[in-house]
Formats: structure tokens, sequence, C-alpha cells
């Protein structure tokens, strides 16, 4: 009987035709992408299903994986001449193999390197030094100090099929004539770059400018760079980039400033930004944000506090997310306090604002970082503010600023404040405030967070 059930599943699958196998198998790639090898064990099923595959090798996205521990000579000739996976990682074994897979520059699609050594960055840049016109996966990363310098004629400055780029602790300055060649980018990950790679806000524009089709966009440096050469908001209309969604940032405010002067995202959805050293003046960033169509001036705010930073995150609604991190604990709660001034004209509408935090050692760093003029700084741009929550963490930090807020201070800070939430409190701190609004005309209720959290905050309630 079960011989029978098998043969008669076998006659049933020897009816589905080609293009429904097609299918198939196209689904069975998607569900195991991260297994690039997922089409061998069909491949010596059967004849017919090794036919199906063979014939659409860049439909079902086939490649051949060459790492460090393939035979790749061998493989090449066992198989037909599919596209090529480079993928490199220090395992003690020698790397003769990935440089005989790059030999064959017009079959790579992708390539990912990590490297550990300069002779080993040196064997895979001589080999690189023209055109790969099928590659549409280039990740580069690197853990090398002193930094690892990409020459001028890295994939001969040409890679129009190039659809994701990631480079990490890499300086790589003629990247922006690579961009210009690459126009069906979809995804640019500059991560870490260091001094050597520093490339302008005005030039990054203009790579930006053919890059139409980029969804995702990440620009982070190592370290502190000089400022751009130009400041002003340029005369020539922006670069519209009408499919970004995802935009990260770390760096200095003035090259983020004069950046975002430069280019629009309609669609934009989530726009990260961690800055670093002191922050400036930054008009531009906010005229960025309300050019994006999906924001919504938001109606709630949170402010996490970490032990080396500090962010803010701002909830206009599903569709929009804006969250700005300022590192570094010294110099993070005043960074955050200029960055809420700055940023003033995004929370006139907000009204609820969390306060919440993590590890209980940082707090005494962001005592004495703070104060109380840097809590009152820090709150003073949420004038529409009704509700504020805290978690227990944070609360001997509010309360010793809230106290300062008496007589003809009392509305000076937070003046449409409500209602307090705090979790693991006592009343009788706060009896100063909360008398001195009742006698204003401004009273404030004062309640316990009955679900706080496992850390101490409710971000969600």
């Amino acid at each position: 009987m079960a011989t029978d059930r098998c043969s008669e599943g076998c006659m049933a699958i020897d009816m589905v035709p080609d293009d429904a196998l097609l299918e198939i198998f196209s689904c069975l790639r998607g569900i195991s992408q991260f297994n690039l090898w997922w089409w061998i064990p069909l491949v010596h099923t059967c004849r017919r299903w090794r036919h199906v595959i063979f014939a659409s090798p860049f439909h079902l996205r086939v490649v051949l994986v060459c790492d460090s521990r393939t035979p790749v000579r061998k493989t090449l000739e066992i198989w037909p001449p599919f596209p090529i996976c480079v993928h490199y990682l220090p395992t003690g074994s020698k790397d003769e193999n990935t440089v005989a897979a790059l030999e064959h520059r017009d079959r790579v699609t992708d390539v990912f390197l990590y490297l550990e050594s300069i002779p080993e960055y040196e064997r895979f840049a001589t080999r690189m030094q023209e055109p790969f016109p099928a590659l549409t996966s280039l990740v580069l990363a690197s853990n090398m100090s002193p930094e690892l310098v990409l020459p001028e004629t890295f994939l001969g400055g040409s890679a129009p099929s190039l659809k994701i780029v990631f480079i990490q602790k890499i300086a790589f300055p003629a990247l922006p004539r690579l961009l210009l060649s690459a126009p069906r980018l979809v995804d640019l990950a500059l991560c870490e770059i260091p001094v050597g790679g520093n490339i302008s806000s005005e030039a990054m524009a203009t790579c930006l400018a053919t890059l139409t089709n980029l969804e995702c966009l990440r620009i982070e440096f190592q370290s502190t760079h000089p400022h751009p050469d130009h400041t002003s908001p340029p005369s020539f209309p922006r670069t519209v980039l009408p499919f970004l969604t995802l935009f990260c940032f770390k760096g200095i405010s003035e090259y983020l400033e004069d950046l975002v002067s430069r280019i629009d995202a309609p669609i934009l959805k989530i726009l990260s930004i961690t800055f670093e050293g002191s922050i400036f003046h930054t008009p531009q960033l906010c005229q960025f944000v309300n050019r994006a169509e999906r924001f919504k001036l938001p109606n709630r705010a949170e402010l996490e506090f970490n032990f080396l930073s500090v962010s803010l995150k701002l909830k206009p609604s599903d569709s929009f997310e804006l969250d700005v991190r300022c590192d570094k604990l010294i110099e993070g709660g005043w960074a955050m306090e200029v960055v809420c001034q700055e940023l003033s004209p995004l929370l006139s509408r907000v009204d609820c604002l969390d306060v919440y935090g993590g590890a209980n050692h940082a707090w005494p760093h962001w005592r004495d970082a703070m104060g109380t003029t840097g809590w009152l700084g820090l709150f003073r741009p949420f004038i529409t503010v009704q509700t504020l929550r805290g978690s227990w963490a944070l609360w001997a930090f509010v309360v010793y600023a809230l106290k300062e807020l008496t007589g003809e201070r009392t509305t000076e800070v937070l003046p449409e404040l409500r209602t307090l939430f705090f979790s693991g409190f006592r009343p009788a701190d706060l009896e100063p405030f909360i008398a001195a609004r009742q006698l204003s005309g401004h009273p404030v209720a004062l309640h316990p967070w009955e679900n706080p959290g496992h850390d101490g905050q409710d971000r969600e309630g």
C-alpha cells in the first residue's frame, strides 16, 4: 500500500508543468535564503528537476559558493557556468581558493571579504583592479589598524550591476566615482568610515543624485571628521531619492546639516541619527524631516538614558520613526538638550513624554553631568506636554529638577503639565512643586505607574 501511494505521489508531481515547478523552486529559494546551497539536493532528485533548475539559474538565484575551503577549480569544472559567490573569512585556511574564484570576473555576482591582514588585502585588491560586470553585491569589512585604503582603480572604477554595497572600516576615497557608475544600487552602507575615507557632504549628495533606486542609506563615521566645506543651503534644486525609506547617520551635525539640505526623501520611513561631538544649529534637519510625506507631528516622545548615550525617539505614527542619539556620557546630556531645542518645531504637539533608562550604575554619572540646569533645559522645549512618565531609576533626578520650579518659576518648564506618572516614588518628594502648581492655577496630579515593565518603564502604555 505504501509503495502504491509513493507511486501515485511521483505521478502527481510529474504532472506539474515546468513553469509551476519553477515557481515552487523559487519559493523554496526564498525559504532557504541563508542557505546558498539549497538547490543541490533538488538537482540530484531527478533529471527533470535538474533540467528546470539548470535552465533558469538567474531566476532561481543559483550560485556557486566559493569560500576559503572550496576547491574552486574542481568545483567550477563539475557545474555549469553558474554565477559565483565569493565568500572569505579568515579561518586558518589559505586564501588561494578565494583568489582563484576572483579570476572569473564575468561570473562573480557576490563578494564578501573580511580582512585581517595586509597580505590578504593586497592579494584580493590585486585581483579586483578590473571591472566585474556581473557584480551585484559587494561587502568589504576589516578590523585592522592602520586603516586599509582601496585604490582608485578598484573594480576598474565601474560597477553597473551593483545593488548592494557595504564597506566597513576601509577607506575608499574614489567611492564617488564608482557610485556614479552604479545606477541600480538599492542599499548603500558606509560604516566606521576612517579619516582617510572621508567624502564631503557635497560629493556625497552628487553621488546620490544618480542613485535614484536607493532604498537604504547608512553613513557612519569612525570618528569626528572636519567640518564640510559648504555649510549654507545650495541654491540649486535638491536631489530627490524617490524610494529611500531608511536613512542612518553617525557623525558631526555640520555634515548631516549640509547633506540633508541637498536631498529629499519623500517616502522616508526610518531616520536614525547618532551625533558625535558638539551639536550646532540644525534647521535643515527639521526641514528635511518635514518634507517627508510620511511624517506627521508626533504626540509622544521618549527620552532614553543609557550608560554612554541618551536618545530621543519621536512617535508620530506607525508610518514614520525618528531616533536621535547622542554618544558619550558626560557630554550626552548637554548635547541632547541642544538637540531638543533644535528639534523644537517637531515637538510642538507632543503631549506625552516618557523618560526611562537602563543600568543603575550610570545614574551617578548622569547626576554629575546634568545637574538641575541640565534636566530643566532638557524639558524646556516640551511646551505642550501634559503627561510625564518616568522609570523609577530616573525619579530622583527628575524630582531634583522639578523641585526648583516654585514661585515665579512654577510654569517656566512644562507649562501644560497635568499628570505625573512614576514608579517607585514618594509623593512627599514633590510636595513643593505640586503645591506651587496648584497655587498658579496649573494643577498637576501625581500617580503611581502601575505597569512600568521590567526595567521601570512602560513604553507602549
